[in-house]
């Protein structure tokens, strides 16, 4: 079956946000409990193209190492049910801008009809929206 979406994925050791894009178009965004992200993962494998925020275990942050194990379990969970995927570090697709300026630039970039019915009150949609955007 032939890619019709993309599906960015910001990872979280309990929830996980997912933006489901159709096109160029955002179709759905949510943070939802990672069994129930496993299951959008796993039925949307063969039809989208995943792209999904790894992050990365820095040599001097040794207090924040089982956090960051955890994520990446996490992450490689989702990779082992999506056929066509990608991860990129935090970052790789946003820099360094903080969050308090980064996600009203990606509320922004979101059409009138893309905002209804997405909480663009919790970062880690946002950010999840933010990395579709940038893929």
């Amino acid at each position: 079956m032939e890619i019709g979406a993309l599906v960015s994925i910001d990872p979280g050791v309990h929830k996980s946000a997912l933006a489901v894009w159709i096109g160029e178009a955002l179709f759905w965004a949510d943070d939802i409990p990672n069994t129930e992200a496993q299951n959008v993962v796993l039925s949307l494998s063969a039809r989208a193209f995943f792209v999904i925020e790894k992050p990365v275990l820095y040599p001097t942050k040794r207090k924040t190492h089982k956090d960051v194990k955890n994520l990446l379990a996490v992450v490689d969970r989702f990779l082992e049910v999506a056929q066509k995927a990608k991860t990129v570090s935090p970052s790789e697709w946003k820099g360094q801008v903080p969050k308090k300026i980064h996600g009203p630039r990606i509320i922004a970039a979101l059409t009138e009809d893309e905002k209804k019915g997405v909480d663009l009150k919790n970062h880690n949609t946002i950010d999840a929206i933010g990395l579709g955007l940038w893929a």
